[in-house]
């Protein structure tokens, strides 16, 4: 097994060492049942390293994460990665980070990081990868931090510089996450690689299943969708709708089942009423399609070429095709992102009942291809491309063409884009299959 994660969500009795107390009095293991009992936190441990270290602390997008947490940080000697995107952290939360010695990845966008506590961080020398996007850090901070760390690559768009690179000896020295050039790789060809966190793509799902939901109204067959699905675009501010278009959807309704359809207009173009459509006889609903509609509704959508951007889209198509579903019409909502292997993770969330992660055991399921070294969904943006990979795990039972079922599995999505464009080329395969399923 390649790794191992826990979340905080234990009650804890006390410990020594409490916010007023020092730090140094706690033992590892007391510190570890610190920061559980703050609840949110992703701990991953390593099991392929002698004692099962902590490696990485994912906090990201916590919303009462406090400063004094991270004083917690520095019991862990092998912690390599850590992920505070999305929090309150300031730069009084930095002096403790820059005690890890052995820290390569630390994402602090969208918190409230200035140069003070950029200049911080000067401390630790393996610094690989630093992503300050949304911060108050301007120009004179990120050439402050880039002499110290010469290797570090940086994701940023400083204050007080707008678009522009940022110049250190006459090389830009920040790679913008928000707007990589398509000449912005060396000489080598290498490629820029961004990973993420499954805890922050179940973020994004949450907040688009809420903005899909279908109004208890809606009357049974089919009708035009009361819910304009363009505001889940919200959820992405990478991604837009192009000039000109719109957005519309239709949504099929019997009992408690349901399955919406979305599709991409001229913004001129009639929305037309179900029955008055041409109807897509391949599908066992036979849903509407209107007659201006495009074949595929991403063609209608734009973004910012930034490696997030494209996982966003990944993330959105699939959000789309379960626009306004419900029941038996969910089929993706069932899957999990994941970022590590499945076992030993949560079985069930208070709620949603059905098992999120494998109840079988990891000795009982069969492997396709060797077991994955990593499991973070990542985006590798080359010259002309971008791949979007992730993995997921689902339990949901699925009668295939041959009449056999489909149990519970581990599937590796692989979308390639072209660069600038948001339709992909999709590659779903499955890579290993255990002994269970259920059907909803």
């Amino acid at each position: 097994m390649a790794g191992l994660f826990a979340w905080g969500t234990e009650s804890v009795g006390q410990v020594v060492g409490g916010k007023n107390s020092p730090a140094e009095t706690l033992s590892t293991e007391q510190a570890l049942l610190k920061l559980k009992s703050f609840g949110g936190i992703l701990i991953h441990y390593d099991d392929r390293l002698p004692g099962t270290p902590v490696t990485m602390i994912d906090a990201a997008g916590l919303e009462h994460f406090q400063d004094d947490w991270t004083r917690f940080f520095a019991f862990f000697p092998s912690l390599r990665q850590v992920s505070l995107s999305g929090t309150p952290v300031s730069d009084a939360g930095i002096d403790e980070l820059a005690k890890i010695s052995g820290l390569e990845y630390l994402s602090l966008a969208n918190t409230k990081v200035t140069n003070i506590g950029l200049a911080k961080l000067a401390k630790c020398k393996n610094l690989r990868y630093l992503d300050l996007e949304g911060t108050r850090v301007t120009q004179a901070g990120l050439i402050a931090i880039r002499q110290a760390l010469p290797q570090l690559k940086l994701n940023a768009r400083p204050e007080k510089v707008g678009t522009d690179n940022v110049w250190l000896d006459g090389r830009p020295i920040v790679s913008f996450v928000d707007r990589i050039p398509r000449n912005s790789h060396n000489d080598a060809g290498d490629e820029t690689v961004l990973q993420f966190s499954a805890s922050e793509i179940d973020q994004w799902r949450k907040k688009l299943n809420a903005l899909s939901q279908l109004p208890e109204e809606t009357p049974d067959g089919w009708s035009k969708s009361r819910i304009d699905p363009a505001r889940m675009l919200s959820v992405f501010p990478k991604l837009r709708l192009r000039d000109g278009h719109v957005l519309r959807a239709y949504v099929f309704k019997e009992d408690a089942n349901t399955n919406g359809f979305v599709w991409a207009l001229p913004a001129d173009a009639d929305f037309p009423e179900p029955a008055d459509c041409p109807r897509i006889e391949s599908h066992f609903l036979k849903p509407p399609k209107p007659w201006d509609a495009l074949d595929d509704l991403m063609e209608a959508i734009t973004g910012d070429d930034s490696p997030q951007s494209y996982l966003h889209a990944s993330i959105l198509r699939r959000e789309f095709k379960e626009f306004n579903a419900g029941w038996h019409g969910i089929r993706w909502g069932m899957n999990v992102v994941l970022d590590d292997t499945p076992w030993n993770q949560r079985q069930r969330s208070e709620e949603n009942p059905i098992a999120l992660y494998p109840e079988s055991k990891a000795e009982e399921w069969m492997w396709n291809v060797p077991k994955p070294t990593n499991w973070r969904p990542e985006v590798r943006m080359s010259k002309d491309k971008a791949v979007v990979t992730f993995y997921s795990y689902t339990g949901l039972a699925t009668e295939l063409e041959n009449g056999t079922e489909e149990k519970e599995r581990i599937i590796l999505h692989t979308e390639t884009y072209r660069r600038g464009k948001y339709r992909p080329l999709i590659v779903e395969k499955k890579v290993a299959e255990g002994p269970l399923a259920y059907a909803h």
